[in-house]
């Protein structure tokens, strides 16, 4: 039987698969379900399975008769341990709980495929949730736990967090720590700094213009670097940065991952532009300008004699004349 998420804890099932490609959320509900149950607690991998057996059956003669098991990586089964994980998931006794999770599993696996179709089993997927789904979520976390963070920091931290539950419960915390027990509200200027978002506007215009091959990028980087005096360590982990996104969307993109952005753990701004901006770049040139991106961080170093600008516009002249590796050596 499949169920909503938010059904989980209504259930009096003693086996639960819950699947999907929203790891954090689905690591999340099994940890609640699990805590939530009575019982002598084991939290396993595939390969740990005989505990549950043992446990099972020494019900009663160490302690708590029953057995609460989370399995937490059941998306990599072997045959032979698939066979077993279903077996103890069709005989677990009532009062005793089987949590198997199974994120970004193979949907062509034949043992998820058994375990869909498995009648004493719920079944619960986490898909990946939407902007708005993902912000309303965050909003809530937020209000739980007692802060106050004005509009435009909300929104911040929707678009660098999307998706991304663990990371977001992370910040939370630093924000409580941040708050102690003044009466606050939170700004763009604290979220920033605690998402590492404080640099010029301009450095991600740069990032987003050089990554579309747009003409414009040698002007800006110009700027950032002569007027605005950021720092060129500073740009050059920002462009990396962005063009590592690049080269992971196109490898998830040509897996057919369903969400390749989120995989790719493409964050932010990035968010709206790298779509589009991946189809200007060959993977062979994503490789070469990685290298190129290296090299410039040895010359940033002191191996070269020419100016950090003179450096970057290079840099910029050969990406817009798809000349990457004229300047290589």
């Amino acid at each position: 039987m499949k169920i909503a998420p938010l059904r989980l804890h209504d259930s009096s099932a003693t086996s639960f698969y819950l699947y999907g490609e929203d790891r954090d959320a689905l690591f999340e509900a099994a940890e609640a379900l699990f805590v939530a149950k009575t019982g002598h607690h084991l939290r396993l991998d595939v390969s740990e399975l005989g505990q549950i057996e043992v446990a099972r059956s020494n019900a009663g003669l160490f302690g708590d008769s029953n057995c609460i098991a989370l399995v937490r990586n059941a998306e990599s089964v072997t045959i032979k341990q698939g066979d077993h994980l279903l077996r103890l998931a069709q005989t677990m006794p009532v009062g005793s709980c089987l949590i198997m999770c199974a994120p970004e599993v193979s949907w062509k696996k034949a043992w998820h495929k058994k375990m869909q179709a498995e009648s004493t089993v719920v079944q619960c997927e986490f898909s990946l949730p939407s902007a708005g789904a993902f912000r309303q979520w965050l909003a809530d976390r937020v209000n739980r736990a007692g802060l106050q963070v004005n509009d435009e920091a909300m929104v911040l931290m929707g678009e660098y967090l999307q998706g991304m539950r663990a990371d977001a419960n992370r910040l939370i915390e630093r924000l409580q720590f941040y708050v102690g027990n003044d009466d606050i509200v939170l700004n763009m200027s604290v979220i920033g700094d605690l998402l590492g978002d404080r640099a010029p506007e301009d450095i991600n215009l740069y990032c987003h213009l050089l990554a579309s091959r747009d003409s414009q990028a040698l002007s800006v980087v110009g700027r950032l670097l002569s007027q605005q005096q950021v720092a060129a360590v500073q740009l050059l982990s920002w462009v990396s940065t962005r063009m590592t996104m690049l080269l992971m969307f196109r490898w998830y993109e040509a897996q057919r991952e369903r969400n390749a952005l989120q995989k790719a753990k493409v964050f932010g701004d990035a968010r709206t532009y790298v779509v589009a901006e991946s189809k200007v770049w060959s993977v062979a040139d994503l490789f070469a300008m990685l290298q190129r991106l290296l090299q410039l961080e040895k010359q940033l170093k002191g191996t070269s004699i020419e100016s950090e600008q003179m450096l970057f516009e290079r840099l910029t002249r050969d990406v817009l004349t798809q000349s990457l590796g004229t300047h290589a050596a």
